[in-house]
């Protein structure tokens, strides 16, 4: 059997304000990290690949981090919104 927690009502909007205010924010690190590469090279004595290198890990650990939330989460329940 199931469980799932239901949200009080006065909470159900801010919620799904709060949702839908968070998907922007998954781009944000790359936004912000890409136009830094030249100047970390530079900084850090590394070559371009080396850095460039470091973006790809994090995608990489990105994508399989989302199966492992993905896992806790249907383990543990969500919280419904409707």
């Amino acid at each position: 059997m199931i469980f799932t927690k239901r949200l009080k009502p006065e909470n159900q909007q801010l919620s799904t304000i709060l949702a839908f205010a968070l998907i922007p924010l998954s781009g944000f690190a790359t936004d912000v990290y890409i136009p830094s590469l030249p100047s970390m090279a530079a900084d850090l004595k590394v070559s371009d690949i080396q850095v460039q290198l470091t973006l790809t890990l994090f995608l990489i650990s990105y994508g399989v981090a989302q199966l492992f939330v993905g896992s806790l989460l249907d383990a543990f329940g969500r919280y419904r919104i409707n």
